[in-house]
């Protein structure tokens, strides 16, 4: 049984990004990178014959998205609302996958276009959230289709990370908050831990619950943590390393994919008790997402943040505008004093909670 410590904890509030489950485990994916993985599977749905006269073949990707598809009404019958499945021979299932394959791979071409130059727009999607509300809105099919990659390629990253060897992913800043918070008991944790993730994908529940179980602690209380755009399913119902192709079971409930959906358009505050600090892991700054996120009611709290991909010139805005700090440690360097971002786990250790 946990037992309650005696000094309390502090409020504290998490937002974690894409950037935050690379950060201890490379195999998963930044939003950018997921939207090009995404652009290339779907471009990889037929190779040119093998010389030993055998038909074409298909990317697994594509084989799972044809199957759950098109095959016995597939959950295309039960993802889509019913007046958008009269479509035209020109709107076929194909034709469809073709469509997005053009929108994703235009959008890349114009990122990698302009990343060398340091030219991207504050307010382009860069991430595949904000990515599929503004090109997919319209295009229930599509998105579907979007979903279902997106869902198969994490699913296959979850399972990656559990069949990894434990020091690839230790240590880590899961590892060092899990170690902060084991004086704590549930309860207390329950009451003063918030974790808003814009992630799909459940590394941070798995790993956290394995350090603080491992250390003879109670799992995390399933309250604490909210994945703001949505989830690849309760751990219940999708257990944590299932094959990719076993997602098929839970997207589609009561006709609805629950990847995504629904896509929220701004957090709301109201409910939450102010907090001692926040702390942002891995996350890019979208212009959508801190839009959505409304940190600026966030006051009193301190905001501090890993800086990793944000330039100087958004650092100032959101240090103006949303009071976000991105903390640095020093080191030596040929003599030289120098400073970099902390880390994720440099943020973690450098708080109290």
């Amino acid at each position: 049984m946990d037992v309650v410590s005696f000094r309390g904890m502090k409020r504290t509030l998490l937002i974690l990004g894409a950037g935050a489950s690379k950060d201890v485990f490379d195999f998963f994916p930044t939003g950018y990178e997921l939207i090009k993985e995404v652009a290339f599977h779907l471009t990889a749905d037929c190779r040119r014959p093998t010389k030993t006269g055998e038909g074409p073949s298909i990317s697994p990707l594509m084989n799972e998205l044809i199957r759950s598809f098109t095959m016995n009404g597939g959950l295309i019958g039960q993802a889509i609302p019913h007046e958008h499945l009269a479509l035209p021979k020109t709107q076929s299932f194909i034709g469809q996958v073709l469509k997005a394959k053009t929108i994703l791979w235009e959008y890349v071409m114009k990122f990698e276009h302009k990343r060398p130059r340091n030219r991207l727009e504050l307010d382009e999607a860069i991430s595949i959230d904000a990515l599929v509300a503004k090109e997919f809105h319209s295009e229930p099919i599509i998105k579907a289709i979007v979903q279902h990659c997106i869902s198969y390629l994490l699913c296959g990253c979850e399972q990656a990370l559990k069949q990894s060897n434990p020091e690839v992913v230790h240590p880590n800043w899961v590892a060092a908050l899990a170690g902060k918070l084991k004086v704590y008991s549930s309860d207390e944790i329950e009451a003063n831990l918030k974790v808003v993730t814009l992630n799909y994908e459940r590394s941070f529940e798995y790993l956290f619950d394995q350090y603080r179980t491992g250390s003879g602690r109670s799992a995390i209380p399933s309250g604490c943590v909210e994945h703001f755009y949505g989830t690849l399913g309760s751990m219940a119902e999708l257990p944590f390393g299932s094959a990719n192709d076993e997602t098929r079971t839970v997207l589609a409930t009561d006709g609805r994919f629950k990847l995504m959906f629904p896509y929220r358009e701004q957090k709301d505050w109201s409910t939450e008790q102010p907090f001692d600090q926040v702390l942002v892991l891995g996350f890019g700054f979208d212009s959508t997402n801190i839009d959505r996120l409304r940190l600026q009611e966030l006051t009193p709290a301190t905001i501090a943040a890993t800086g990793r991909g944000v330039n100087m010139s958004r650092r100032e805005e959101l240090m103006n505008a949303e009071r976000i700090l991105f903390p640095k440690v020093k080191y030596n360097l040929d003599g030289r004093e120098c400073e970099r971002d902390m880390t994720c786990t440099e943020v973690i250790e450098a708080h109290e909670f």
